[in-house]
């Protein structure tokens, strides 16, 4: 089953849900991949969501697979700062 997300429900999800804030962020649709949806969250992040089950488990992992090689890499590696359904 794919997720119906609309714009508006971005910001929302930004600013309370993954990064605590108070504040209203501004939000900028990036092209999203195939299985999954992007935005630029205030200059500084990237909010992206699944579309399906298949395609939140290979988000996850990615963030596994950061995590694994971000102290052996001589290039900086971004960390995720909230995961959810």
């Amino acid at each position: 089953m794919e997720i119906c997300l609309t714009a508006s429900e971005v910001p929302r999800l930004a600013s309370k849900e993954a990064l605590n804030s108070k504040h209203q962020v501004n939000t900028i649709r990036i092209q999203e991949g195939e299985d999954h949806k992007s935005w630029f969250i205030d200059n500084e992040y990237v909010m992206r969501f699944a579309i399906d089950e298949g395609a939140s488990k290979r988000l996850l992992r990615e963030i596994e697979v950061r995590d694994l090689v971000r102290g052996s890499s001589a290039v900086p590696v971004p960390r995720s700062v909230a995961t959810g359904r």
